[in-house]
């Protein structure tokens, strides 16, 4: 029995719009991981001070996976304090902070940002360059996203061969100005940029 084949017009228009979706998505993504990443940088958020009260153990139990008799699960320590606003207008006795590893004992200290409720998280610098960084790479995958959808490239079959050719084709384009303005962006923002917000508070 044949099989049906779609038509290339549709072909094309599905591969767009798996394309739009990839952009869309990586975007989303690196809005997302940024966005993360603030309250440990210390730039959302109350910023003052975590003191432990107690901690406990969370287990987390997943499904079943496929062809094995045992279940992913995994562990996450949270811990319940006082959260005391440096500003000194906010002191929250039912505050929760996850995250913080095991061993830790009543009285410690920690520098925290309190985001939404009872919520609080650790200020980490190095936490929230890896969010930031990890951000901004996402936007490495965008810029080749908008490349496929607004070239030849993404209009043929994708294959390897007619990259270079598509790409000296958008010289002097809007389209290669946004590629490359998203490569750049992304290489700054990296380099440059993920370090000087993560570490601005951390002093």
């Amino acid at each position: 029995m044949p099989q049906p084949h779609l038509p290339a017009a549709a072909k094309r228009f599905l591969g767009r719009c798996g394309t739009v979706v990839v952009l869309v998505g990586c975007l989303a993504l690196g809005v997302g991981f940024a966005w993360s990443g603030l309250p440990a940088a210390g730039l959302r958020g109350s910023h003052g001070s975590f003191a432990v009260e107690k901690c406990s153990v969370v287990f987390h139990r997943g499904s079943y996976s496929k062809g094995s008799s045992h279940s992913h699960s995994y562990s996450d320590h949270s811990c319940a304090g006082t959260f005391r606003a440096e500003n000194g207008r906010v002191v929250d006795a039912e505050a929760e902070m996850a995250g913080l590893g095991s061993g830790h004992h009543a009285g410690e200290v920690f520098p925290a940002q309190r985001t939404t409720g009872h919520h609080a998280e650790l200020l980490d610098p190095w936490r929230a360059l890896q969010q930031f960084a990890g951000g901004f790479a996402f936007l490495l995958p965008a810029a080749f996203a908008l490349f496929w959808l607004l070239t030849d490239f993404g209009r043929t079959s994708g294959s390897w061969r007619v990259l270079g050719a598509s790409w000296r084709a958008t010289k002097g384009t809007a389209t290669r100005a946004a590629v490359v303005a998203l490569v750049a962006v992304s290489a700054v923002g990296i380099v440059v940029v993920s370090p000087v917000l993560a570490f601005a508070h951390s002093g």
